[in-house]
């Protein structure tokens, strides 16, 4: 693959993803590791409000 990590100085993909705070992680059992977009998130929650109003 054309992206590493390393590059960027992190040693693992999931310490850029905390490092640049756009989001959300949630680590399960074992290594499995759940990435969500905040925006995202934020934006389905907003309309998930809005048609239950």
């Amino acid at each position: 693959a054309s992206f590493d990590q390393r590059n960027y100085g992190f040693r693992k993909l999931s310490d850029l993803f905390q490092s640049i705070d756009l989001f959300e992680m949630k680590k399960t059992n074992g290594s499995v590791m759940w990435v969500r977009d905040k925006k995202r998130s934020k934006s389905i929650n907003k309309l998930k409000q809005t048609t239950l109003a």
